[in-house]
């Protein structure tokens, strides 16, 4: 599965919300993250813990780690960061491998990558009222800042 997106932010803010376990809590999972290549890492997921191990980790370009919920199969998750010629970042977000029912099923990439941290990269900036409208495959969200769009494509894992 994967996700592409541009947002307005810098590179450099993306990568701190990719990485510092504060914002990682507001967004995402809350756990004891770092960016740095063999870390090995626990997210809370309710009840369930997703243990996971960072395989890769260029500061503000490629963040790249292998995870496992409890009684799930292992599957790697990968953002690769770009800056764009405006001053923000465009991310493409992949999950390979098997992705297990019930994983997927307490949240899913498409709210991430639309939502949740679209709401964390613009706290502090003023942007409010965000509306997001769905278009097939396309995504747009709209805030005071001009419009963000997201286009999202499911592929075939790797097996």
């Amino acid at each position: 599965m994967s996700f592409d997106a541009e947002y307005p932010q810098s590179p450099d803010r993306v990568w701190k919300a990719l990485t510092d376990p504060k914002a990682l809590a507001r967004w995402f999972l809350p756990g004891d993250f770092e960016p740095r290549m063999g870390f090995r890492f626990q997210f809370e997921m309710g009840r369930r813990r997703v243990r996971g191990e960072v395989i890769d980790a260029e500061r503000e370009r490629r963040l790249s780690y292998k995870w496992r919920a409890e009684d799930e199969p292992e599957s790697v998750v990968t953002w690769t960061l770009e800056p764009t010629e405006v001053g923000g970042t465009r991310v493409h977000l992949e999950h390979t491998e098997a992705v297990g029912a019930a994983m997927s099923a307490a949240w899913s990439w498409g709210h991430v990558v639309t939502r949740a941290l679209p709401q964390v990269l613009a706290a502090g900036e003023g942007r409010r009222g965000m509306r997001l409208s769905s278009h097939r495959n396309r995504v747009v969200l709209a805030t005071s800042a001009p419009r963000v769009t997201f286009l999202a494509t499911k592929g075939r894992s790797n097996r």
